[in-house]
């Protein structure tokens, strides 16, 4: 008689693949990774501002980056969570993330804390 392991072409070798497969589909990516959606939507410390104020102020500024990229560029894909024509996930292929060209903010984390500054200096009232 053969091993339950031997019949019908590796059952355990089966079973076990799919419960690791399984796992692996299931755990939730580490914070602060590349494929954690918060940590790219966390606007950078501003110091002197509050939190609330730089987010709005950033999330303005990201609104403003892709709506020009989108008003004077030719394709859809401004942002790597943007979908292309074919309705793929842009990616790597996105105007963010090429080389030369246009500088597109797709995330809060992506605007530099000068800028946010530079924003909420110049719509103060008080200068």
């Amino acid at each position: 008689m053969r091993s339950p392991i031997a019949v019908g072409g590796g059952i355990m070798f089966r079973v076990i693949v799919r419960f690791a497969l399984v796992g692996l589909v299931a755990l939730p990516p580490s914070p602060g990774t590349a494929r954690d959606p918060s940590a790219r939507n966390e606007p950078p410390h501003v110091e002197g501002l509050s939190a609330k104020e730089v987010a709005a102020v950033a999330a303005a500024i990201v609104a403003a980056s892709i709506a020009a990229y989108r008003a004077g560029a030719k394709g859809p894909c401004a942002c790597p969570d943007d979908v292309d024509r074919g309705g793929r996930r842009c990616g790597k292929r996105s105007a963010r993330d090429r080389a030369g060209g246009w500088t597109v903010y797709c995330y809060l984390s992506d605007v530099p804390a000068d800028m946010i500054r530079a924003r909420i200096l110049s719509a103060s009232p008080h200068k």
